[in-house]
């Protein structure tokens, strides 16, 4: 994967993935169905990727983001999420699924079209202020549609087969974004450095040093843990939508280097949101 093509990439896999939520809502007969393991229905996952396409549009011609939080502590970044989603899906009652589908549609059409053609090192300020490219901008998006996607698909029982090449784009963005879930109880003081391999797009390493948390390109330094993962896995263990366990059973995970058994500990270290 190229740098200088990560953006328009990005734009294409959402443009294909957003027109597939769409295209699964305005199949069903109504929004009404409840999402395993959460309080959202279909209704509010595609309420959620609508209203989130629009601020990260905003956020990519300068508007400062509503959700401020302190950073680094993963539990606060999550609560303040909570609060903000909870009162957009409030703000957008919409249950019909195939207006749904058109305002997820359209919602990120507008964020592909406002991004289109511009560096990918952009730097645009993201959620708490956190620094962000306009590049990583769309590929969180992009990780958000094959999440709750995959959601909204679990909870009608439809297929959602994710394209590898996808899922390794939504990891892109979402890994700087790791920063501001840490979970501070379990990384008070902690200096570790876990290499992590995607399989077949790359390496990067996850360091670590007093509680925290730095994002790093492969072979900069020493690492105590290698994990090595298949991409669509590691992004929903990461997003706890697949048990750790089934992913290493199946082969999808598994871990090497001098301290292998910290990969156990790894998905304690964040509070995903």
């Amino acid at each position: 994967m190229q740098t200088a093509t990560i953006l328009a990439e990005a734009g294409l896999a959402l443009d294909t993935v957003a027109g597939r939520v769409a295209d699964l809502l305005s199949s069903l007969p109504d929004a009404c169905a409840g999402i395993p393991g959460s309080e959202w229905t279909v209704r509010e996952a595609a309420a959620h990727l609508a209203g989130y396409s629009a601020i990260y549009a905003e956020i990519a011609n300068g508007a400062p983001s509503p959700i401020q939080a302190a950073t680094g502590d993963g539990a606060m970044f999550r609560e303040v999420l909570r609060v903000n989603s909870a009162q957009r899906l409030l703000d957008l009652p919409e249950t019909d699924p195939v207006r749904l589908a058109q305002l997820v549609v359209d919602a990120a059409g507008r964020l592909i079209d406002t991004t289109s053609g511009r560096p990918d090192e952009q730097a645009v300020s993201f959620h708490c202020g956190f620094p962000l490219t306009i590049a990583g901008l769309v590929c969180t998006s992009l990780s958000e549609h094959l999440l709750h996607g995959y959601d909204i698909a679990t909870a009608v029982r439809a297929p959602w087969p994710i394209d590898p090449t996808h899922a390794a784009l939504g990891l892109y963005g979402l890994a700087p974004l790791f920063a501001l879930c840490v979970n501070p109880e379990t990384t008070n003081g902690l200096s570790v450095a876990f290499e992590v391999e995607l399989r077949g797009v790359g390496r990067s390493v996850i360091r670590f040093v007093d509680g925290e948390y730095r994002l790093e390109p492969a072979d900069l330094g020493p690492v105590d843990c290698v994990i090595s993962a298949d991409p669509i896995a590691y992004l929903l263990v990461g997003a706890r939508r697949l048990s750790r366990w089934s992913a290493i059973s199946l082969g999808l995970l598994s871990a090497s280097g001098s301290r292998p058994e910290l990969a156990l500990r790894f998905g304690d270290l964040f509070i995903y949101p």
